[in-house]
């Protein structure tokens, strides 16, 4: 399924780094069900720590990030730097009514 839907999406944007990851509230941890990226090999399960991913989990809502806008974010709410740079950055929360599930995520390489 997952691998369908960014087949979908890729026909309609660039897509070429895509993942969706689901949250398991019991144990705090995060766990990347489906990953494609160019450079890098999908993380371990873990805890969302304090990344754009851990934002769109607490928040409920889309985020939109652009390289400027996560050394901003560093800078003023101590978001955790990402290991491979990005010209954009797209997370959306999978949710269940008001709760969040996890998220699908679009983004692209600087590198």
């Amino acid at each position: 399924l997952c691998g369908d839907i960014h087949t979908i999406i890729g026909g309609l944007i660039f897509a070429r780094n895509f993942f969706v990851a689901l949250h398991r509230p019991e144990d705090d941890i995060l766990d990347y069900v489906y990953y494609v990226d160019e450079f890098s090999a999908p993380p371990t399960p873990a805890p969302p720590g304090k990344g754009l991913v851990a934002e769109v989990l607490r928040s409920g809502e889309f985020l939109f990030a652009s390289q400027e806008t996560l050394e901003q974010m560093i800078q003023e709410e101590g978001v955790d730097a990402v290991d491979t740079p990005f010209v954009g950055w797209l997370g959306v929360p999978l949710k269940s009514g008001d709760r969040v599930l996890g998220l699908l995520a679009i983004f692209s390489s600087a590198a």
